[in-house]
């Protein structure tokens, strides 16, 4: 099969950027022949705001460069992970107009939250699920803290949505149940819309947790429960040393953080290898986000070296962990309640703590693996195909397939 996989890359390194490099790679160990056409944020020009938010909309020339390389190579699918904001819906024009399916992996809420994030203020919030057009995430300027710049995400989404991939996409995917029945309840097309775990591959490493140390990894911003994080390590003189793996807007938080407290350590943004080295090392991962999470990349990496996992109850992650089995499910926001699952896991008997252990690898061996993550692909590739010979054929869609 020959495959365009399309990705804007973000400025600080995330989830979905590893998302889009691990499903291409895990492609091409298939035998697949993959072409790249990617972008990156940090090509953007300071300055060129207007002309960035205009491109969000309709991206011309990134139109064209993908047209050129899909003439060239001819591909079955094209595939799109982020797209925002270079991209655009221009370019799932581009695609519909060749013979290729197209496919769109969603692994944030942007589609239907100008926030990308379902939360404001450190609190769930979907006041703007379902709306055509998102009034309070407008009043409230939920991206950036500015109402012109959410202006320009609500006017970008709803190209993508009703000028791009709502229209020529033939499958949709989501990572998480819960991711897919928000994206619905937004006005994506159900029949069209599947589920596709964020596998994670993994070269045998198996880790023990001896290192002593609690592991967080991730982006530094507010939603991924930075403050709160900081807090209870702040607060508590008995926790293990907790190394910090990332970068991002409260990277400056963390490193005076660190200066100031002897059991913090901050890492930086680290290479695939070095991260799965520091997760089999550790005792647990924290994963303390305050807004609801369409999966949680990093759980399922811990859970690949058999290392537990402490996460927030919002969104995907008790879909992942079992309570009290592989990990520990607390509050948001509850700096005190993460202290305690922390103390729990640290002091726990080792009879117990090897049940955690041998329990987060039987998840992933049952669930995560990369051979796994390859076949929902490909199943996923399978329905866009016979999809788009529908279209092509003139048959009738089933009920929301052009909503």
């Amino acid at each position: 099969m020959r495959i365009v996989v399309c990705h804007n890359y973000y400025a600080q390194r995330g989830g979905e950027d590893c998302s889009f490099e691990q499903e291409s790679a895990s492609l091409e160990h298939h035998g697949h022949e993959v072409t790249r056409f990617t972008l990156h944020n940090r090509d953007v020009v300071s300055g060129s705001r207007l002309k960035t938010g205009l491109r969000a909309v309709w991206n011309r020339p990134a139109a064209t460069r993908l047209a050129a390389i899909l003439a060239e190579h001819q591909p079955d699918i094209v595939h799109f992970t982020n797209t925002f904001p270079q991209i655009s819906a221009s370019c799932y024009a581009a695609a519909h107009r060749s013979s290729a399916a197209t496919v769109q992996a969603v692994r944030n809420f942007r589609w239907v939250c100008p926030g990308a994030q379902l939360a404001r203020h450190g609190r769930s919030c979907e006041r703007c699920l379902g709306s055509a057009i998102p009034w309070s995430g407008l009043r409230h300027g939920c991206y950036r803290g500015s109402r012109l710049a959410t202006l320009a995400v609500t006017a970008a989404t709803w190209a993508h949505r009703w000028a791009g991939a709502v229209r020529y996409a033939d499958a949709f995917y989501a990572p998480s149940e819960f991711a897919r029945e928000k994206l619905i309840a937004g006005g994506l097309p159900a029949d069209r819309l599947h589920v596709k775990v964020n596998s994670c591959p993994n070269d045998g490493r198996i880790g023990t947790g001896d290192g002593g140390y609690a592991l967080f990894v991730g982006r530094l911003s507010t939603e991924k429960g930075i403050d709160v994080l900081l807090r209870c390590w702040n607060a508590s003189n008995g926790l293990p040393q907790l190394k910090i793996v990332g970068d991002g807007p409260c990277g400056d938080i963390v490193s005076a953080a660190a200066r100031a407290n002897n059991r913090i350590r901050w890492l930086g943004q680290l290479e695939q290898s070095a991260v799965l080295d520091l997760l089999a090392g550790a005792r647990m991962l924290v994963f303390p986000v305050i807004g609801p999470e369409t999966f949680g990349r990093s759980i399922v990496e811990a859970f690949s070296v058999g290392t537990p996992v402490i996460a927030t109850s919002l969104g995907a992650p008790p879909e992942i962990i079992a309570h009290e089995q592989n990990g520990l499910l607390i509050d948001p926001n509850d700096a005190g309640q993460l202290a305690r699952a922390v103390d729990s896991l640290n002091e726990c008997d080792e009879s117990r703590y090897r049940a955690y252990r041998l329990a987060a690898r039987r998840a992933y061996v049952e669930r995560y693996t990369e051979s796994i993550g390859y076949r929902q692909l490909m199943s996923i590739y399978q329905s866009a195909l016979e999809h788009k010979l529908r279209s092509a054929a003139g048959f009738p869609q089933v009920a929301g397939a052009d909503e």
